[in-house]
């Protein structure tokens, strides 16, 4: 049986799970918990990065009262989901990824040999915040409003490199695809590609995150011509190519399951499908919202 929770009523999960729980925003872990022990569920699945880091930081309250949360380890997660963090240990690894420096209002050793460039928050996902530079005179206003970093535009086609850890670390299955149409940092558009720099590039990567397990999924930046790979990103959860993936014969739900539940050993799968494209479409669900509180 699947389950979903969510802080907010009105969202279009509820129509696609058996169960579905709202539970407050102030105290919304220990009401997952509260939930997953009344319904006798053992193993939950993040799917959003806001969700990374209190999971994380509660794993072993869960783990206690056999509730397994599938997710990296927090310092793990701490690297990922901080752009700064993760250039840094990008960096020293020695893989290739575009030059990095934060941005702050008085910002005077970045160049016009730098722009244009993109601002991205420190902290966050997607494309959301994501803005191109291309004058100088931008940057106080982007740095005093937030957190940000530029970073270096990369060249050729972007792909997403989905992996899936084993409960131990090891590398089962790593599975690139080609971002063809993307809304909000998320593929509508994808075709899987099987390549080796790319294969061989992210195994090396997950092999440096010591304490990464499950879902992790790279971003490149990868020009056929030259061959000289550009990551720009690590998330530490399932991403939106996750279907395609799973066609393509990763099927990490199922692994998931297979080793949080059944105590399963799995074994390494490189037999994807090459070529296979994704298209998604979307959908709409119709009902009744409930009465206003305040309503007569």
């Amino acid at each position: 049986m699947l389950h979903a929770v969510d802080t907010q009523p009105n969202v279009p999960t509820r129509h696609v799970v058996d169960r579905f729980q709202v539970v407050k925003e102030n105290d919304w872990a220990n009401a997952l918990m509260e939930y997953c022990l009344a319904n006798e569920i053992g193993l939950i699945i993040p799917t959003r990065h806001s969700d990374l880091a209190p999971l994380a930081s509660s794993h072993s309250q869960f783990e206690e009262n056999g509730i397994f949360i599938a997710i990296s380890s927090e310092a793990i997660i701490s690297t990922c989901t901080n752009r700064s963090k993760t250039y840094d240990f990008l960096k020293s690894h020695d893989f290739p990824t575009p030059l990095s420096f934060a941005l702050i209002s008085d910002s005077t050793d970045i160049s016009e040999g730098n722009l244009p460039f993109i601002a991205k928050p420190i902290c966050g996902s997607g494309s959301s915040g994501i803005h191109i530079v291309e004058r100088l005179d931008r940057i106080p206003a982007l740095a005093n409003s937030g957190e940000y970093m530029g970073q270096r535009i990369a060249v050729g086609d972007e792909y997403t490199i989905n992996c899936y850890l084993s409960r131990n670390g090891s590398c089962i299955c790593s599975i690139p695809h080609k971002r063809i149409a993307v809304q909000n940092g998320e593929s509508v558009q994808a075709t899987t590609a099987k390549i080796p720099e790319l294969l061989d590039l992210s195994n090396s990567i997950v092999s440096k995150l010591q304490g990464a397990s499950g879902p992790i999924n790279i971003q490149v930046f990868y020009p056929r011509e030259t061959g000289k790979v550009a990551v720009i990103e690590i998330n530490p959860r399932i991403g939106g190519g996750c279907p395609l993936a799973d066609k393509a014969g990763g099927h990490f739900i199922e692994w998931l399951a297979q080793e949080y539940q059944d105590a399963k050993d799995l074994k390494p799968f490189s037999n994807l499908t090459d070529g296979l494209r994704m298209m998604r479409y979307q959908d709409a669900f119709f009902d009744f919202p409930s009465p206003r509180a305040d309503s007569p």
